[in-house]
Parts: C-alpha cells; structure tokens; sequence
C-alpha cells in the first residue's frame, strides 16, 4: 500500500504527532518523514488505544 505524504503540511523544526487507526501507517509514514529531516512521532497503538487524553507521555 502506497501512502501519500503531504510534506508541506509538516514543518521541519516542530515536533509533529503522527496516528492511525492501529498506529501501523503512522509508523511507516513516521520512518519516511525521519529519513526526510521531520522531527515526528507515531503515537504507538493509534486510535485504537487513544483515551483523550492531549499530553503525550
């Protein structure tokens, strides 16, 4: 499966949180925006797993 990245919604000096239904696609498209320079994280286990709560831990 192909994913689509829109870059120029990310920028390169802001910390951006990355999720998906079960945080698989976020995960690959977290490894594709490393490798380009992004600071970006996938919050593991996606919706599937998120409670509300905005503070990341």
């Amino acid at each position: 499966m192909d994913i689509d990245i829109k870059t120029e919604t990310f920028h390169k000096n802001k910390k951006s949180y990355l999720m998906c239904q079960s945080g698989m696609r976020s995960n690959r498209v977290v490894s594709a925006l490393k490798k380009a320079g992004y600071q970006v994280i996938n919050v593991s286990g996606g919706m599937g797993v998120y409670t509300g709560d905005n503070r990341i831990k």
